[in-house]
């Protein structure tokens, strides 16, 4: 039943170092008064039609504050909602409106000098991200961590051409790596036991995967991935037909492993500090994470059900695509084949999978090739790669090969000359 809600403060916020609360009063689950209620803080900021959301708090307190991120420049508008939530999964959105986020001003009295906000937030991962893994509050930790990754993403960007010479830049660069290490640490150390823990933790490991020209930390690309496989674990044990598709989550990860193959190939390229040197070869990082990606398709297909509308999943690196339909209705086939389709598939392509009525169809494109990637400095082809793969619901694959030439499924990837030619 209807209560009432409220945000605070409104004016002069600063993302990392002012304190949002939300307050709610008044909220009663209608069928029983006495049942407790879910709490939920969501912000959303949006920039050139690609939109951020993370889940900044979940949970029973009906009072609460979170030190929030930035919006993006030049506005640092933010949507921040509130959602009241009963046992049966029932939810009303008590709350919803934009507000300015900036960036923090540090501290005055630093040793790089006034306002160094590099040397600001490395002290924090220093400091205070240790500070709050001591209390064991993963909730404080992530927000914390989120806040703090958000705010160096957005002071890297446009910073380097305010910085004249190139030993200065350098040390930015290496300076920012060593707060994207020590966040990336915090957040995989942390224990995922349930689908909203991978929620928040997979939205913070995806800032701290994007690529901003700092060297690689290699081992952190090592614990991501590991920390990856155990969500989707969890995953997988969680998701089945007929519920909601866990997409949110999903494109997390997908933004994850696909800046994982990006930058597993710019560590191969360029040269890079031992502490921040590659444990695991760069071509098994960029390998495992294609075949994460894969996995994930395969597990939240699991959710949907025959002839739902296609699901599609659009990562910074990677497009994904899936389809539990009868083979006459296969994406990308026939005069249904939609521009953009990687594949052409004949309608003549469902006879080779006339004794099934129900197939689940994944199809991927990669825009950093995760296979001999970053070898090859001036390629003369799309360093694109397209796959697709035929599963049974069960998660079974389906082999196909041996194909008759009016059933043969034809591959379309661009070269580079013809994106030249195309123009932007």
């Amino acid at each position: 039943r209807g209560g009432s809600c409220r945000l605070f403060p409104l004016d002069a916020v600063r993302a990392l170092t002012t304190k949002v609360y939300f307050e709610c009063t008044g909220w009663q689950d209608a069928e029983d008064g006495s049942a407790p209620l879910v709490y939920a803080l969501l912000l959303r900021r949006c920039r050139q039609g690609h939109c951020e959301e993370f889940c900044i708090y979940r949970g029973s307190l009906p009072t609460y504050g979170a030190v929030l991120p930035p919006g993006f420049a030049p506005h640092f508008q933010v949507g921040l909602a509130v959602v009241v939530q009963d046992q049966l999964g029932a939810a009303v959105v008590a709350l919803n409106r934009s507000l300015a986020i900036t960036l923090p001003e540090p501290p005055g009295d630093l040793p790089g000098g006034p306002g160094d906000l590099m040397t600001w937030l490395h002290g924090l991962t220093e400091s205070m991200l240790p500070r709050l893994l001591r209390q064991a509050d993963p909730q404080h930790v992530i927000e914390y961590s989120l806040a703090l990754i958000t705010v160096l993403n957005e002071a890297s960007t446009g910073s380097e051409h305010s910085l004249a010479a190139a030993a200065e830049l350098d040390t930015r660069r290496q300076l920012q790596a060593q707060i994207r290490k020590n966040v990336t640490e915090t957040l995989v150390s942390l224990r995922v036991n349930t689908v909203d823990d991978i929620q928040q933790i997979a939205a913070a490991l995806a800032q701290c995967t994007v690529s901003s020209g700092e060297p690689v930390c290699g081992s952190c690309l090592k614990q991501t991935l590991h920390k990856l496989e155990g969500m989707m674990r969890i995953l997988q044990a969680e998701t089945a037909a007929g519920t909601g598709t866990p997409t949110g989550i999903a494109d997390s990860i997908l933004n994850i492993t696909g800046d994982l193959i990006h930058l597993a190939s710019v560590d191969v390229q360029g040269p890079r500090p031992p502490e921040l040197g590659m444990e695991l070869p760069a071509h098994m990082v960029a390998s495992r994470a294609y075949h994460l990606s894969s996995a994930l398709m395969c597990i939240v297909m699991r959710s949907r059900v025959l002839d739902e509308e296609p699901l599609t999943l659009v990562g910074e690196e990677i497009t994904a695509r899936g389809k539990r339909s009868d083979p006459r209705s296969l994406l990308c086939q026939g005069d249904a084949s939609l521009p953009g389709c990687p594949f052409s598939i004949p309608t003549a392509f469902s006879g080779a999978l006339s004794n099934l009525s129900d197939v689940v169809q994944l199809m991927f494109l990669v825009d950093s090739n995760p296979f001999p990637f970053g070898y090859i400095s001036n390629y003369t082809v799309s360093t694109k790669v397209a796959s697709m793969a035929f599963q049974t619901q069960a998660g079974a694959h389906i082999p196909i090969g041996q194909l008759a030439s009016e059933r043969a499924i034809t591959v379309k990837v661009p070269s580079s000359s013809d994106r030249a030619a195309q123009g932007p």
